[in-house]
């Protein structure tokens, strides 16, 4: 990268840093600021929905899966009905049992085994984006 160019980076680091947490400076950029920026990001946001799915997924399939692992390893299933107050008091996840996407994991037991369930990017359950994770019950 040319040096001009990492120093008109740098410059533009310290002014957005200064801009960000100097009171008096903030008042005077933000009115010509703002709007930029939230443009910017709206023409983003679809990249970033894009981009943000992949992760999710997996997010939801593994948490699903430790979630599955802790009902067998607890023993007792805790009734369909009344998953989500299953997981208030016994999930301690960073989502307090909701998937990426805000909605309730589901539970569906079987006579063999217990499956973990998240509605996926749709938000509409039994859909073909739906994530689920199994155990064999015990």
């Amino acid at each position: 990268m040319d040096e001009k160019v990492k120093k008109l980076i740098l410059l533009l680091l310290v002014f957005a840093g200064a801009s960000a947490t100097v009171p008096s400076l903030r008042e005077r950029v933000e009115p010509r600021v703002v709007p930029v920026w939230d443009s910017a990001l709206r023409r983003a946001d679809p990249v970033i929905e894009r981009a943000r799915v992949p992760i999710d997924r997996w997010a939801a399939q593994h948490e699903a899966q430790a979630i599955a692992r802790m009902i067998r390893s607890r023993g007792g299933l805790p009734r369909p009905s009344e998953f989500p107050d299953y997981l208030r008091q016994n999930w301690r996840g960073g989502r307090q049992g909701r998937d990426p996407w805000g909605n309730w994991y589901y539970l569906v037991v079987s006579r063999d085994s217990i499956t973990v369930g998240s509605a996926g990017p749709d938000r509409e359950r039994n859909t073909e984006d739906d994530i689920r994770a199994s155990v064999e019950r015990r």
